[in-house]
């Protein structure tokens, strides 16, 4: 495995990187799962072409949907993080559990103006790959 980095400069401030605790993770995970669409809006539309046992059948498959987390390492959270959004929800984490004294707007651009490697690096510490 790759040496991760273990600082990161942001707002021309160079931070230490960690891996995310647990109360974090459930921070991201819950992120993560409001990028969701919700199961039940986006069957609404499409109930009234089925009869009742189909539509509770599909309503039964929507409600369980919204019920269940986006689990840590499931696709819908690894899909998260493989958008800039996750790149930047991360980042912002890992600082703000380390007390960086840096705005969510500075985070952000440095997460927008990241290397690809800089970036792995920041994935890397976060989830345990020191």
């Amino acid at each position: 495995m790759a040496k991760v980095a273990k600082t990161v400069t942001v707002d021309g401030k160079t931070f230490p990187l960690s891996t995310l605790t647990l109360p974090a993770i459930g921070q991201l995970r819950a992120w993560a799962k409001s990028r969701l669409p919700d199961p039940i809006e986006a069957i609404k539309p499409h109930l009234a072409d089925f009869e009742p046992p189909v539509q509770r059948m599909m309503l039964e498959q929507a409600l369980a949907e919204v019920r269940r987390p986006v689990t840590f390492g499931s696709p819908e959270f690894n899909g998260a993080m493989q958008c800039g959004e996750g790149l930047k929800e991360v980042l912002w984490l890992v600082l703000k559990q380390n007390g960086a004294d840096v705005s969510r707007e500075a985070s952000d651009a440095a997460a927008d103006s990241m290397p690809a490697d800089v970036a792995a690096d920041v994935f890397g510490a976060a989830f345990g790959a020191f």
